[in-house]
């Protein structure tokens, strides 16, 4: 394995190496990572093979040789969707499937609007829950 693809391993199903301890990572063509104050983290991806607009771009290069269809996996692509795999705490997760209605992780195809709801959501710092018979300070 390369230097390079070493760096790039996958860590805890979506973070890579390069990324750990950053709040800001551009990991790969077509795809960035945050890593929130509050340690949630949202990875996103729009290139080849995601679940975006560019799902199926290999098909662009359909018929051509091996360093074409490598090419693929190097272009920046323009998308009107992404793909996005996150990581929160429980109450974060809950309501993320609330509003998106299923429970899926990664959540494909989200449109800028949902992409900003999500963003915002895993930024939010969240007080812990009263324990039970413990009142709410107001």
């Amino acid at each position: 394995m390369s230097k390079i693809n070493q760096n790039k391993r996958i860590v805890k199903g979506f973070r890579c190496n390069t990324c750990k301890d950053k709040s800001f990572c551009n990991w790969d063509f077509n795809r960035f990572h945050f890593t929130f104050p509050n340690g949630n983290h949202i990875s996103v991806v729009w290139g080849y093979g995601s679940y975006s607009d560019n799902h199926d771009a290999d098909l662009l290069f359909q018929g051509k040789g091996i360093e074409d269809i490598k090419k693929v996996w190097q272009s920046f692509f323009n998308s009107n969707t992404c793909e996005v795999v996150f990581d929160c705490e429980k109450r974060t997760a809950k309501r993320v499937a609330k509003h998106f209605k299923t429970d899926e992780n990664p959540l494909g195809y989200l449109v800028m609007k949902d992409f900003v709801w999500l963003f915002n959501e895993l930024s939010k710092f969240h007080l812990p829950k009263p324990h039970k018979g413990q009142k709410k300070k107001k």
